[in-house]
């Protein structure tokens, strides 16, 4: 994300690099932990995983908006979106400064603007986002409530938040779409809606609700 969690836009099955427990692309893990060399691994083993592109093809992003991705990891979903969306405003906030390094490398895009904060506590102003998004991240925080109210806070009156988070993801943690849904409709998002896509074996259950007007 300083938040608690693995890197996510990404995947579910824990796995052991020098000592850290990760998920993957999106996942986070304890922010002090990264370092440039299990950045390194986790951009090797997970740098392809199909979860951004899934969640990408969820959003429906308008010319001039501005998309907050939270716990954006190495930038990969931001990436996939500058292709795809020119005249988007496009932010990742991660709380590990060294993923943040990772992300403005791998990306190579001065268009891509990017922050090293906790979840809890986003460096953006109130009401100034047409969408958010948490990929894979959302069930690594120490107090979800806290990041869906500051979701919350900065996005727009009417503009939605979108929570993704892949099958084994939640097979891993103990979470589900419903307790999603209560984090999402505990704060006050309206008009929570569920789907899915798919890839393969890949499973990304996708959830949104919107800011109230």
């Amino acid at each position: 994300m300083s938040h608690n969690h693995t890197h996510s836009h990404g995947h579910g099955h824990e796995q052991q690099h020098a000592g850290l427990a990760h998920t993957h692309d999106h996942h986070h893990g304890p922010a002090g932990d990264w370092d440039p060399s299990t950045v390194q691994w986790y951009i090797e083993r997970y740098g392809d995983w199909p979860s951004p592109r899934l969640l990408a093809g969820a959003l429906d992003i308008e010319p001039g908006q501005t998309v907050v991705d939270v716990g954006c990891g190495t930038g990969s979903l931001l990436s996939l979106l500058r292709k795809q969306h020119a005249g988007v405003r496009l932010v990742g906030v991660d709380g590990s400064g060294e993923m943040i390094r990772a992300a403005r490398e791998q990306t190579a895009d001065a268009s891509l603007e990017f922050h090293a904060a906790d979840a809890a506590a986003l460096p953006l102003e109130d009401a100034c986002a047409d969408q958010v998004v948490l990929l894979n991240a959302l069930h690594h925080f120490p107090q979800p409530a806290a990041a869906m109210a500051e979701a919350m806070r900065i996005l727009k009156p009417g503009g939605t938040v979108w929570v993704g988070t892949d099958e084994d993801v939640y097979d891993m943690a103990g979470w589900s779409n419903g307790r999603v849904r209560d984090e999402l409709s505990g704060v006050g998002f309206r008009r929570v809606r569920q789907t899915s896509r798919h890839d393969g074996d890949v499973v990304l259950n996708v959830l949104s609700g919107v800011r109230r007007a």
